[in-house]
């Protein structure tokens, strides 16, 4: 007998600034489908009832988080909108809609998108004199550290005005990697994130710190000497550019809130899946008697800029969507806004 739980309806969702959208073929769907309603219930409805149980800092996160669970049978059974084993759909292709139920399958026959790429990588466009650095989790080991000197040499070697930081798909990790790629910017020093602490007799017990008890601040902005490379002819003075979007989260986020909050660049893209300036650190805890797990963080990074403290998201200075076109043609906008900027430079 088939295990029934955490099923699916097999219809690739994809949820962009503009409203939800069929991201590919599959099935009786099409790529490009605009989603109308689902079990009834208006696309806003939707959004509106997913954000109760989506925990984000902005509705940026919660959009692109939304259209990768919405098709699970968890979140449809929340929403009220499965009926008989199935879920009623209502699209617009073209000029026409269409109404499609599609039925919950089993999770074995998820079909999952194959397409990789590694973590951390780079291109150079001699002709626009410009090098695009990837960088998809914030992974500090040896592989990174050779990529990002190997990246430079590159530049240098090439006589590369521009480049830009791609971290539209980073979800965090460690902050080491930010300080590295620095190290190879002609810059003295920059500021940092802040930290605020609070202490607890249960934090102390983990080992973590020696008071039991408190709160403490940390000063901002917090300034950092920079340890240049000791190759110097491998510093970079030219122009610095971050792309971003809203699967850009936490160590990710931080990358561009350092560029943007030291004035060393300029952000091109859509708007962070987290704050600047949020809450990290979380150890778990679990309940005595119940046995419930939970977590609790017990540390809040400040940005660089406390002016901009409030900022539920890093906002770039050039705002470029992804439309659901672009994701049909294989554009890349903020690449294609990029490249555009640097033309329009060179004139």
């Amino acid at each position: 007998m088939q295990n029934e739980q955490n099923r699916f309806i097999d219809v690739p969702l994809i949820w962009l600034h503009d409203g939800l959208y069929v991201s590919n073929d599959r099935g009786p769907f099409r790529q490009a489908d605009r989603i109308v309603d689902i079990g009834g219930k208006g696309v806003e409805t939707l959004f509106q009832e997913l954000r109760q149980v989506i925990p984000a800092e902005n509705d940026h996160f919660r959009r692109q988080a939304a259209g990768q669970s919405i098709n699970r049978e968890e979140y449809l059974d929340y929403l009220d909108v499965v009926h008989n084993d199935g879920v009623e759909i209502r699209v617009q292709r073209g000029k026409d809609e269409l109404s499609i139920t599609t039925p919950l399958k089993p999770k074995a026959e998820r079909k999952f998108d194959d397409s990789k790429r590694p973590w951390v990588g780079y291109e150079i466009d001699k002709e626009l004199s410009l090098g695009v650095f990837h960088l998809d989790k914030c992974k500090y080991n040896e592989t990174y550290r050779k990529k990002v000197e190997s990246f430079f040499k590159e530049v240098s070697e090439l006589n590369i005005r521009n480049i830009a930081i791609d971290v539209r798909r980073n979800g965090g990790g460690t902050s080491q990697v930010i300080v590295e790629f620095l190290r190879y910017l002609d810059i003295g020093k920059y500021k940092w994130f802040g930290m605020d602490v609070r202490f607890s007799k249960a934090i102390k017990e983990m080992g973590v710190f020696r008071r039991s008890r408190g709160y403490k601040s940390g000063k901002r902005p917090n300034i950092q000497r920079n340890q240049k490379t000791n190759a110097s002819h491998l510093l970079f003075s030219g122009s610095v550019y971050v792309l971003t979007s809203p699967k850009t989260f936490s160590t990710g986020n931080w990358f561009a809130v350092v560029v943007r909050d030291n004035n060393l660049g300029t952000v091109i893209g859509e708007p962070t899946g987290n704050a600047p300036s949020s809450y990290g650190d979380s150890p778990s805890f679990q309940m005595p008697k119940t046995g419930f797990q939970f977590t609790v963080s017990i540390k809040k990074w400040t940005r660089p800029d406390k002016n901009s403290d409030l900022e539920d998201s890093l906002y770039p200075d050039v705002l470029v969507y992804t439309t659901i076109e672009d994701i049909k043609q294989g554009r890349d906008p903020q690449l294609e806004k990029l490249k555009e900027m640097i033309r329009n430079m060179e004139k």
